[in-house]
């Protein structure tokens, strides 16, 4: 096995161990619109047959709707999770990096950051698509965020943070990534962030001709090159 297929291997066990430590938070998320939906249905049933025997269709038309809207909380949740699979594949795929951006960011929303408080800045160019491997990407990005998060649950609850993520073209052949990431609650110390695996994300980012660049400077700072071919 040569050394890219090692280390999208040790990719593929890092990016399952960061989705099995937010199990938390994907239950939370699902739990809460599956404990509503079950909350309306019982109410549903209770009072479904006072309703019709008075008429009120209106009354009847409301908790259809209030239904509706907790079963379509709960189909964007289960969309969000169907995409890490997709996400997660070891081969060159021609990926959207702008829909790759937004879906990470919702599930980051989802099931990483309940605990902390996150106002996130996404910036974005057109759409184009690159030829690139999901699963890399995923790790590149999500290994120093998952991380930080960790340390920062440590030594302090529910810290603010600002979150800029940008997605620009690079030299029209490719994508350029930039997160940036800053506590905004009272003035704390910046944990130091040192990634277990950091030289393992700067060798793949090396065999497969990117260049990645980390700090945690007083801020996290994550800038990913990727060049390639791209197709608007």
């Amino acid at each position: 096995m040569d050394l890219t297929h090692r280390l999208l291997a040790l990719a593929e066990d890092r990016t399952l161990r960061a989705a099995g430590s937010m199990l938390n938070g994907i239950v939370h998320n699902l739990n809460n619109p599956a404990h509503a939906l079950n909350m309306q249905i019982e109410l549903f049933m209770k009072s479904l047959h006072r309703d019709l025997a008075g008429r009120d269709a209106s009354v009847v038309e409301n908790k259809c709707r209030r239904l509706r809207h907790i079963g379509e909380d709960f189909r964007n949740h289960l969309e969000v999770l169907s995409w890490r699979g997709t996400y997660c594949r070891p081969q060159v795929e021609l990926v959207d990096p702008v829909h790759f951006g937004t879906w990470l960011l919702q599930f980051w929303r989802n099931n990483l950051f309940f605990k902390h408080s996150m106002v996130v800045d996404l910036q974005v160019q057109p759409s184009l698509h690159v030829k690139l491997i999901p699963l890399a990407l995923l790790w590149c990005l999500e290994e120093p965020l998952s991380t930080m998060t960790s340390a920062f649950s440590n030594e302090h609850v529910q810290t603010e943070f600002g979150m800029r993520f940008e997605i620009q073209r690079f030299a029209e052949n490719g994508v350029f990534f930039r997160m940036t990431i800053l506590p905004t609650s009272e003035t704390r110390d910046f944990p130091v962030v040192e990634l277990e695996h950091g030289e393992n994300m700067r060798a793949l980012s090396r065999e497969l001709g990117w260049d990645l660049k980390y700090s945690s400077d007083n801020m996290l700072s994550v800038l990913l090159t990727i060049p390639g071919t791209t197709r608007a």
